[in-house]
């Protein structure tokens, strides 16, 4: 009876998540399809193609959690590992290093765009430093809720903030170089 319910239980889940993956397919067309009744200027059309993108792979990164529900700390440990390969990666060659190369081109010397770049790393750091204090700064009960009102875990906050607060820079940089036609724009995306 067990291995029965597993069975049935994983094939809603496999369902809900093409469900899921379809629904998603069929909203990118039909945008798609909008917006090319909008006449809209190419450049603005080439940074909204970029962002829309980043929301794809932000969805389909998203469906191992709709699959898995259980998810084994192996696993969990291995997709949030490359996860932060990813992302890492992204940074050092899609975002630190053409940064430092867009501040020379406006002048700055090479310690001094490299100094800008470190601000804005660090400013970063902090501001996710602020948000961690703030939501762990709780009382125990605020923080865990009771069986009646049970509340979401501060990490969990923290992980959502840090994600707001990382895909708002990241799409206007794949707006801004997909709008304004340099040539990596694709591979930032």
């Amino acid at each position: 009876m067990g291995t029965e319910t597993l069975a049935i239980s994983s094939g809603r889940m496999f369902r809900y998540a093409f469900g899921s993956l379809l629904l998603l397919a069929g909203t990118a067309l039909l945008v798609a399809q909008g917006l090319s009744w909008l006449n809209l200027e190419p450049r603005l059309l080439r940074a909204l193609q970029g962002g829309s993108i980043c929301a794809l792979g932000t969805a389909l990164g998203a469906v191992p959690v709709l699959v898995i529900r259980r998810m084994p700390v192996a696993v969990s440990d291995t997709l949030l590992g490359f996860g932060a390969g990813v992302m890492l990666a992204a940074t050092a060659f899609s975002l630190i290093v053409p940064g430092i190369a867009a501040a020379q081109s406006l002048g700055l010397s090479a310690w001094s765009s490299s100094g800008l770049i470190s601000l804005g790393i660090m400013l970063g750091a902090f501001g996710l430093f602020l948000v961690d204090r703030k939501v762990s700064a709780g009382s125990p009960e605020t923080l865990v809720g009771t069986p009646e009102h049970p509340v979401i875990a501060p990490r969990i906050w923290l992980f959502v903030f840090a994600i707001i607060a990382h895909n708002i820079p990241e799409g206007m940089a794949v707006g801004v170089s997909a709008g304004g036609g340099m040539p990596d724009a694709d591979s930032l995306a």
